[in-house]
């Protein structure tokens, strides 16, 4: 009635071959959002999470660091 132990026919047509980067890439750091409605943002082995309010609250901190910069130090680096 079922023939259980019939051996399936293997496929004829194969995958290429595919080289693996020779040095795997350094990632200093990640953002993305995660399924929770969340921002995330790795750097290194920390992780943080934010919602909308904490992205707001993120981006003003870096734009009171930001201005205190001085505009100097990069016209030095060019």
């Amino acid at each position: 009635m079922f023939d259980w132990f019939k051996k399936t026919a293997m496929p004829t047509e194969s995958v290429p071959y595919i080289e693996p980067p020779e040095k795997p890439a350094n990632v200093f750091y990640r953002i993305g959002t995660t399924d929770q409605n969340r921002v995330s943002f790795q750097m290194g082995y920390s992780e943080i999470t934010m919602d909308k309010k904490g992205v707001d609250n993120m981006i003003r901190q870096l734009a009171v660091f930001r201005d205190q910069l001085d505009d100097d130090v990069d016209e030095q680096e060019e």
